[in-house]
């Protein structure tokens, strides 16, 4: 028995550096993400500057509310432009191309629609309740978190966006 323990400790213990390693790798300040994109590739975290300037945005399709943030927000897209803007749901694809292309989100370089399927990684790191729901990140740290009435809470967010 004592010789299988000893296996086995052995074996843990080689897989330390690698494991060492991954958890180095990710120096992100925001939970680790895969999104599914329209164009049917991904996007991660990996893909954003880990000191960079994110607004990761929680949303639905086919919320209301949703629909008035985009519209509001779209309106102050250029008050956007120092951030990387992260659109993520949790519905299946056809819907968020719908979305992208009814708002015209495409053509905005730094804004990116898609979603993370039934991972819920985000939804569940942010504790999000309700739609839509926005998280800042500016020089690697969480600087506030946004919830509410949807032209207001656009404004909101654009109004810390020139501030940070």
């Amino acid at each position: 028995m004592k010789k299988y323990a000893r296996i086995l400790l052995m074996m843990l213990l080689l897989q330390l550096p690698v494991l060492m390693a991954n958890a180095q790798k990710s120096k992100a300040p925001w939970p680790a993400f895969r999104i599914g994109l329209p164009d049917a590739t991904y996007y991660s975290g990996q893909d954003l500057k880990p000191k960079g300037r994110v607004l990761f945005i929680y949303f639905s399709p086919d919320c209301e509310d949703c629909q008035q943030f985009t519209q509001a927000l779209v309106k102050q897209a250029d008050r956007l432009k120092k951030y990387r803007v992260i659109m993520v749901t949790n519905t299946a694809l056809p819907p968020v191309i719908a979305f992208r292309e009814k708002y015209g989100l495409k053509k905005y370089p730094n804004i990116t629609v898609g979603t993370e399927g039934s991972t819920y990684v985000l939804q569940r790191a942010f504790n999000v309740q309700r739609f839509p729901f926005a998280a800042m990140y500016a020089g690697g740290k969480l600087v506030k978190t946004f919830g509410g009435e949807a032209v207001a809470m656009a404004r909101e967010v654009a109004d810390m966006v020139q501030k940070n």
